[in-house]
Parts: structure tokens; C-alpha cells; sequence
């Protein structure tokens, strides 16, 4: 079997339409490259559309910021499907798959196929280096630098184990079927696991070639059926169509049209590119790639796949950038100067300057020597006197660009401030290095760096004629982002460690020198955010927001909206508001903005015949105020004038007391009637001489029947 090359050179673009719909049709694309894949690609585009005869209607459009680690293109994810429901196993589909580079498109495939109700059907389609610049032709596309038919039987890509029956496809003409292009495909697996990289491939061979085209009743529409592997043959004359059984009867009554299908909100255009900004317009769904610009031409401006954010490299060095002028170091600048004659890396050596863009000796010294510059002073120096081709015979000085016996130190000035000359009385020049070093003829103070080595440095007591090694261990700093630790170690700048945090099982951090970032691969529940790894289940990760946390199935390299795995309902959080009851997290205008909202009241006695408050500041309820007309007793609403069900000799008087019973007048009846009770301190007792009207008869008084006198009371009949 050939070797899976998902993880060496992969682009991988994996969808799937998931409404929640059993009955929903679903492709699943993946788009690798092959050994020789198309490097440098700038971004991936994958068009959707439907077509009708000779037309195409575009259904979408994505584009993404082709993504390298390590040199290999990184997995992409989008989620496409029909237009709307009564499109499956009706309607042809084609899938393009494009990479851009320059500007324009660089490698292109393409397929055509429809949708099969209820199936996840993957289609694996191959960017490859052989396939740049090839064009085909119509319902074609390249595969392996060759041109091959386009349409592939749904059935051919279906899950191993599910029945698929190929659907009335509407096609141009039997020749869509003459080569259906699935040969080899890998079918990776898709779940939360590692995109199938390290899965056995999977060969998906294709159906005969020779296939069965069965004319319809429905005009143009042909049936395509997969081949019968008897001795028979389908009659193409006036013989009607064999039975196609129940399930292909019932895939010609097309499915309930519910209307287009698409984007609700922008978290179903998620594209997994922290590089676009997705919106959703509904039903369709655009992601814009963010523009970088810094108006600099010598900086190439571009989005960190990683970070989402801009960043800048520099362009090669002496790239020209106007005016004559070349870029260098990411600046635009002249190279006329000593330091930058001629091009960036051209600095002039010691005694030298630039001139029309050549270093040109300065007068009076002489480049005669392959050390850097112009080391030689014709005035004085011996082996080089006055050219440099003379050399002074032993025992004679260089004296004033002549060969001769010196008779004053004034005429063996070498005219470096570094040395003492002096004439020696047998007239001969001496000029001795008295002060740092001197070095290709330049003088060089004492702990003076070397420009072109940070780990060397001008050490008179080591050497006063060349460049000493700093101590191993000395700080110095190597350019590089991927190491930690920089020290000297024998004269070379030397880095250690990584910026980046170990690895987990599943979240494996590496470092992107290019990116000068750390990245990651992560699958399962997983995420890399702000240079770490991130657990879903964690919370209270993001430094700031407690709604935002790793969410994977929505964007595993940024911060998103914490909520249920439907996205219908964020999930609690706390808006440290004293006063709210409920408080979840609230989505803003993308899934990457969140906030806590609180709501419902947390003073609430639950009672209609009171008004609650409640005091943030002290962080308590304030006591509820009994609406008028009303008593709040036990935990029960009871309008003025309402007797007490356990007592009728109490009732609600909300002018007197609208949170307790208040006692009835004294003498009311109560009981029955015939039972000769009052009501005595809102209590129900019998009338009595002794109690008469809540009070004792005198005299000869008797206390009268109430049931003629309607209330108890003292007489004396």
C-alpha cells in the first residue's frame, strides 16, 4: 500500500453539513498533496457549486491562509452542503480545490458528484506539484500530470458497511462516467482523534468503467445504477427499465424542499483560520482574509496562522526599493556610506571609504594584503613602502614613502593614535602597539567587541594583533527565537533550550523559527492558545474573561465563546453581582467575544402582593414592602378584610398590620349560629352572664340570647 503522507504534506480540508438531520446528505472533503506537493502555496481555496446543464450556481466560497509546520502544508477544516434538501441525489455537484501562489492560481483538482441522503461520503482530492500549470478540459481534472474524467459514483466513497445506492444523478452525457477518479483515496478518520494520520490507508476502488445508463422517464434524467455483475445487459432500446426496486422508486419522489440551507450565525462559518474574519450573511458565509500591510517595501507583511495576527519579515537584502536605494535589514536606505557600499553586506575594511559604490583606499594607504581593507600605510610601513610593491632591505625604514635611515621619531609616524614610533639610533623605525590592539591596521580599544563576532573581543594582554575568544559562557544573544539560553562557548555564539512548554499526549508544542512563535499540534479536547496548552475542561483559563475558554470543535488556536456543545446556551459563570440570580456566559458579535450576563432577581420572596429590592452595595436583600389593600402572613398573599382560615376571630386588616393577623372586634359573633359565641380578644368563646360582650353582666342583668339581639349583651328582662 502507499504511505500515508497526511503528516509530512497535508492539506486537508475536511466538511460535513450537520443540521442535526439524520436524513441530511453529507460530503466530507479532504484535500492532501502527494511527494512533490506544491510548496509556498500563499492561500487554499475550495469553491462549491451546483450545477443545472450548462450552468453553475456558486454555492460557496472559502479561502484560508495556506499554513506550513516544519515545511508541510497543515490540516484545514470547512463544512459544506446542498443548497437545500430536495438537491440530494438529484443535483451534480463540483468541488474545486485550488492553491494560490503570486497571486494566481497555481494547482487546481476538481470533482463532480452529488449528495446521498443519510451517508458521510469523503472525497479525497490530490494537490500535486505534476498538476501545476496542466490545464484540462471540461469535466475534467488532473491527476498525476495527466487529464482524467472528473465524476465520481457517490457509492464509491460511502463508509465501509452502509448501503449506498447510487441517486438519479442528472449528467451531460454517459461520458461523465468514463473514469471515475477515486482510485487510491485515503479515507481518513475524522473524529476528534488525529484526522487519521496515523491510520492504515484505505483503498477505495472505483465501479466498473463499463456501467449501466438506464433511460428515465423524466426527460434528460438518467438513472445510474452500479453495474450488474451477471451475464446480463440492461436492453437500451424500446424494452422498458427494469424494476429498480422500492428504494430507488422511492429516491425518484424528490425530498420536501424546507427551503435554502446555510449559516445561521458566524460560528457556523468558523473556518479554523485565525486568519479571516467570518461572517455569516444569511444563509451564506464569507471568511475575508485580513490584509497586513505596513506600507514598508522592504518588508513582505503577512498573518500569523498561528497568532491571527500581523507580522513582518523582511525582504532579501539588496532587493531594490526606489530612488537607487536597497533594502537592508528590512530598510529602505542608500549604499554609499563606509558601513553599506555598494550592497548591504559590502562595509568597508579599516582605512577605506565608499566611493560610486566601491570601497576605496583613503590616500596614503594601500590594499596590498587579503586582509580586509587598506592595512597598508605607504608612509611607513617597510614591507609595503610608498606601494605595494616596494620593500625596504633589512636594517632600512620606511620614511615618508621612502626606503632609508630614519634621524627623528617624527618620521616614522605611522599615524595610528595605538602606537609609539619612535627612531632608533641606528635610523630605524620602530612603532609599537602601546594602547588595545591593532588589528587589519585598524586600531582597536582595549574590551572593544568585534563587530562581526559578539564572542570576541580585543584582549592587549592575549593578543595586541588579533581578536581574543570572550569566556565560555558569556551572555550574548544568537538571533535566534527558538532557544533560550545564549552563551559564548569557544569564540561562536551558542543558544540552548526552548521557549516553548513540554509536551502532553495529545498537545505536542514545537517551535516555529519562521513564525518566531511557539505552535503546536493538537487533536482530541485540546487547544493552543496564546503559547500553551489549553484543556477544554479547564476553566478559568483566559486571563480576563471567564467566558472564554478552549473550545475545539470551534477554533483550537484562539479563545472562544464557553458554552453547550450545540452553542444554543452559554455555560455559568459569575458577574460578581450581588443581585443576580442566573448569570451565564453571552455571546457577542463572534464566537470570539463573551461575556458573563447576569439575570433574574436574587431578592425575590416569590410573593405577588409584595415589592423586593435588593442593595447591591451592602450585598443583601432590602425587607419586602406589602403592596396596599394586601397582608404578606406566612409566606401567603391575603387581600384586606380576609379572615384567617384557622381562625375567624382574626383577619387581615392591612391598615392596622399587613404582615400579622389583627383580632376582630370585640362581641363579633362566631361559630354557628345557634352556638351563642363572640369573639372576645380574637378569640371564640360562649356568652355567659359572666362574659356578656366580652365583659360581665351586674345587678339583675342577664346576658341576652344573640340570636335576638344579634350580639351578646347584658339586660335585665
Amino acid at each position: 500500500m502507499r504511505a500515508r503522507l497526511l503528516l509530512g504534506i497535508g492539506i486537508v480540508i475536511a466538511a460535513s453539513w450537520g443540521c442535526g438531520d439524520d436524513d441530511a446528505a453529507t460530503e466530507i472533503l479532504v484535500v492532501t498533496s502527494e511527494q512533490g506537493a506544491p510548496l509556498e502555496l500563499e492561500e487554499l481555496v475550495l469553491r462549491v457549486e451546483a450545477l443545472d446543464g450548462d450552468d453553475a450556481e456558486l454555492v460557496r466560497e472559502t479561502r484560508t491562509r495556506a499554513r506550513y509546520v516544519a515545511g508541510t502544508l497543515s490540516p484545514w477544516s470547512v463544512t459544506v452542503g446542498p443548497r437545500r434538501p430536495s438537491d440530494v441525489g438529484r443535483v451534480l455537484y463540483r468541488f474545486t480545490a485550488q492553491g494560490i501562489r503570486d497571486g494566481g492560481v497555481y494547482v487546481a483538482r476538481q470533482h463532480r458528484l452529488a449528495f446521498v441522503s443519510g451517508l458521510r461520503l469523503t472525497l479525497q482530492m490530490r494537490l500535486s506539484q505534476l498538476c501545476a500549470g496542466v490545464e484540462c478540459g471540461p469535466d475534467q481534472t488532473c491527476g498525476e500530470a495527466v487529464c482524467v474524467g472528473d465524476f465520481i459514483p457517490p457509492c464509491t466513497l460511502a463508509p465501509a458497511g452502509q448501503r449506498c445506492d447510487d441517486p438519479i444523478v442528472i449528467v451531460q452525457d454517459a461520458g461523465d462516467m468514463a473514469t471515475p477518479d477515486a482510485r487510491d483515496m485515503d479515507v481518513p478518520d475524522l473524529g476528534l482523534g488525529d484526522l487519521g494520520m496515523d491510520q492504515p490507508d484505505v483503498r477505495v476502488e472505483p465501479p466498473d468503467a463499463d456501467m449501466m445508463v438506464v433511460p428515465a422517464d423524466a426527460g434528460d434524467m438518467m438513472i445510474v445504477e452500479p453495474p450488474d455483475l451477471g451475464t446480463d445487459r440492461v436492453d437500451m432500446g424500446t424494452d422498458p427499465p427494469p424494476d429498480m426496486g422500492p428504494d430507488v422508486a422511492d429516491m425518484m419522489a424528490p425530498p420536501p424542499d424546507t427551503g435554502p440551507t446555510g449559516c445561521v450565525s458566524d460560528m457556523d462559518c468558523n473556518d479554523g483560520d485565525p486568519c479571516t474574519m467570518d461572517r455569516c450573511t444569511s444563509p451564506t458565509c464569507t471568511n475575508t482574509l485580513m490584509v497586513c500591510d505596513d506600507a514598508n517595501p522592504c518588508t513582505t507583511d503577512r498573518c500569523s496562522s498561528v497568532t491571527g495576527l500581523c507580522t513582518t519579515s523582511n525582504v532579501a537584502d539588496d532587493t531594490m526599493c526606489g530612488g537607487g536605494r536597497h533594502c537592508c535589514a528590512g530598510a529602505c536606505v542608500g549604499v554609499d556610506t563606509a558601513s553599506r557600499c555598494g550592497s548591504c553586506a559590502t562595509a568597508c575594511g579599516s582605512n577605506q571609504g565608499c566611493t560610486a559604490g566601491a570601497c576605496t583606499c583613503t590616500a596614503g594607504f594601500g590594499d596590498c594584503t587579503a586582509a580586509s581593507g587598506c592595512e597598508s600605510n605607504f608612509s611607513s610601513d617597510e614591507a609595503h613602502c610608498g606601494n605595494c610593491t616596494t620593500t625596504c632591505t633589512a636594517g632600512m625604514s620606511c620614511v615618508s614613502g621612502t626606503c632609508r635611515d630614519c634621524t627623528m621619531s617624527s618620521e616614522c609616524n605611522d599615524g595610528l593614535a595605538c602606537t609609539t614610533d619612535t627612531c632608533s639610533g641606528g635610523g630605524t623605525c620602530s612603532n609599537v602597539v602601546s594602547s588595545g590592539c591593532l588589528i587589519a591596521g585598524a586600531c582597536i580599544a582595549s574590551g572593544a567587541t568585534n563587530p562581526a563576532n559578539q564572542c570576541q573581543v580585543c584582549t592587549p594582554s592575549t593578543s595586541t594583533t588579533a581578536w581574543s575568544n570572550k569566556a565560555n559562557g558569556t551572555a550574548c544573544n544568537d538571533a535566534l527565537f527558538c532557544t533560550m539560553t545564549d552563551t559564548c562557548q569557544a569564540g561562536a555564539c551558542t543558544g540552548t533550550g526552548s521557549p516553548c512548554p513540554p509536551p502532553s499526549s495529545t498537545c505536542v508544542p514545537f517551535c516555529d523559527e519562521a513564525e518566531d512563535a511557539c505552535d503546536a499540534n493538537v487533536t482530541g479536547p485540546w487547544c493552543w492558545i496564546d503559547g500553551r496548552c489549553v484543556h477544554e475542561m479547564w476553566e478559568d483559563e483566559h486571563p480576563t474573561n471567564q467566558c472564554l475558554g478552549c473550545e475545539p470543535m470551534r477554533d483550537r488556536f484562539a479563545w472562544t465563546w464557553r458554552s453547550n456543545d450545540a452553542g444554543t446556551l452559554g455555560e455559568g459563570c459569575n458577574d460578581t453581582m450581588y443581585c443576580t440570580a442566573t448569570d451565564r456566559c453571552v455571546r457577542g458579535a463572534t464566537i470570539y467575544d463573551a461575556t458573563c450576563v447576569g439575570s433574574g432577581a436574587m431578592c425575590d420572596d416569590g410573593l405577588a402582593c409584595t415589592t423586593d429590592s435588593c442593595n447591591e452595595g451592602a450585598n443583601r436583600c432590602n425587607t419586602p414592602t406589602v403592596m396596599t389593600g394586601n397582608c404578606a402572613i406566612d409566606g401567603v398573599c391575603y387581600l384586606s378584610g380576609t379572615e384567617n382560615p384557622d381562625n375567624e376571630c382574626q383577619w387581615c386588616l392591612s391598615t392596622m398590620n399587613q404582615t400579622a393577623w389583627s383580632n376582630r372586634p370585640q362581641g363579633a359573633n362566631c361559630g354557628a349560629a345557634d352556638d351563642y359565641l363572640e369573639c372576645c380578644g380574637g378569640v371564640c368563646r360562649a356568652c355567659t352572664d359572666a362574659s356578656c360582650g366580652c365583659a360581665p353582666c351586674t345587678g339583675a342583668e342577664v346576658c341576652v340570647d344573640p340570636l335576638f339581639a344579634m350580639r351578646c349583651g347584658c339586660s335585665e328582662f
